[in-house]
């Protein structure tokens, strides 16, 4: 099925109060918008798609809202597999956009209620500048490599190394940690020259995607800011998407190269050979 690409300018006359916007493309070829936004102490999540296919189609007429979430149920289980959001929401409305013949659908879900709006965009300024990639090299089964999925938070009990020397790999999996605030252990070490940093324990992170290149594979991790795990659950931004990428690219520019010699050591990987957030039997730590 073809769908059309959704341009919002179109039909709004009003100006939005946007905290954050993505846009993109679901799996099943259906283009969409997502917006984070907040008004009135209460953030919100709204996601603009086409109805066809959903329920709700045959419910469409211009203007109209539902709140009986009966009506879009197969809407908000569609935007959980996409990994939209993360739970099931207690609050949501939809609302039909655009035109009889351009139909958008707008979905509303309230994602949390805030006495300070500013506090989405204080701790997006504190997680995000400055952000350095550090990297964790690992032999991991594909069995849990293949559980990370991009918008999943993870936690770590351990304290977790990595080096902030990146270059080329000899293993078969490559952890890129973004951070801002990963501890420098470097002057402490004694002649091994791994360029060690390291995340505290029960660090938080959320999953940014995956790649693979030429039989290696990258998993991008956030490393979230104390006690902001929650927020970035039920968040997606352009920051983020931007982040991958760039992180991607050097993944893919860089695992061909040579290793260097201390980070292709036993030591260096002894350190590195647990994977991070999960056990040995790929069950996920508790958040």
């Amino acid at each position: 099925m073809k769908f059309k690409n959704i341009d919002l300018n179109k039909y709004r006359t009003d100006e939005v109060s946007n905290i954050f916007s993505r846009s993109g493309i679901f799996s099943d070829g259906r283009p969409y918008i997502v917006e984070n936004w907040a008004e009135d102490h209460i953030t919100m999540l709204t996601v603009y798609l086409s109805p066809i296919g959903f329920q709700i189609d045959a419910h469409y007429k211009m203007n109209a809202s539902f709140e009986d979430k009966s009506l879009f149920h197969d809407i908000l289980d569609y935007l959980l597999s996409e990994k939209v959001i993360s739970a099931l929401p207690e609050f949501a409305s939809a609302y039909c956009f655009g035109s009889e013949e351009d139909r958008i659908l707008s979905v509303n879900i309230c994602i949390g209620y805030d006495n300070d709006v500013a506090l989405l965009e204080k701790i997006i300024n504190a997680t995000f500048p400055g952000l350095t990639m550090y990297v964790r090299d690992v032999n991991l089964p594909d069995a849990l490599a293949d559980k990370y999925t991009a918008g999943m938070i993870i936690r770590e009990p351990a304290f977790c190394d990595a080096s902030s020397r990146v270059m080329g790999m000899t293993t078969t999996h490559r952890y890129a940690i973004l951070s801002n605030h990963m501890a420098d252990f470097s002057s402490f070490e004694h002649g091994t020259n791994w360029g060690l940093h390291v995340a505290q324990i029960n660090s938080y992170f959320k999953v940014l995607g995956s790649h693979a290149h030429n039989g290696r594979k990258l998993i991008i991790l956030l490393h979230l800011q104390e006690g902001t795990w929650e927020i970035f659950q039920n968040m997606s931004s352009d920051i983020e998407d931007q982040a991958r990428d760039s992180t991607i690219e050097r993944f893919i520019n860089k695992c061909d190269m040579e290793p260097i010699p201390e980070l292709a050591t036993e030591a260096w990987l002894a350190r590195c050979s647990a994977p991070v957030g999960m056990d040995d039997n790929g069950e996920f730590y508790a958040l």
